[in-house]
């Protein structure tokens, strides 16, 4: 349950600053695709790891099913690559923390892959 309390809480954390990029980088387009992504991203994250929390789309359960059928390597690479673009799109404090916590959580899921063997 810590991974699952990990991966909801900077999955929220990320979408927080994936709004907050958008609002900061109002001129750039490039800022606010960064942003989007960001926050799209932790919602991903908060979809799978709790999918209680957004029980009023249809097709949360059966994502969330889907993923949690899959090899934990697999889980650990969604999250590294859905957090590096935002980095480098804008390399601001907001996106590197939010994408930072995002790939945090799948260096944790990639430690228990290790310590498994």
């Amino acid at each position: 349950y810590a991974f699952k309390c990990a991966g909801v809480l900077a999955g929220l954390v990320a979408m927080l600053l994936g709004l907050w990029t958008c609002i900061t980088h109002i001129i750039s387009p490039v800022g606010i695709v960064a942003g989007i992504w960001q926050v799209s991203a932790g919602f991903i994250l908060v979809v799978i790891e709790a999918p209680f929390l957004c029980m009023f789309l249809d097709f949360v359960e059966s994502f969330a099913r889907v993923v949690d059928g899959r090899p934990v390597w697999q889980k650990t690479a969604l999250y590294l690559v859905l957090a590096v673009p935002p980095v480098f799109l804008s390399p601001g404090l907001a996106t590197v923390v939010g994408s930072g916590l995002i790939a945090a959580v799948g260096a944790l899921y990639g430690v228990q892959i290790i310590g498994t063997k």
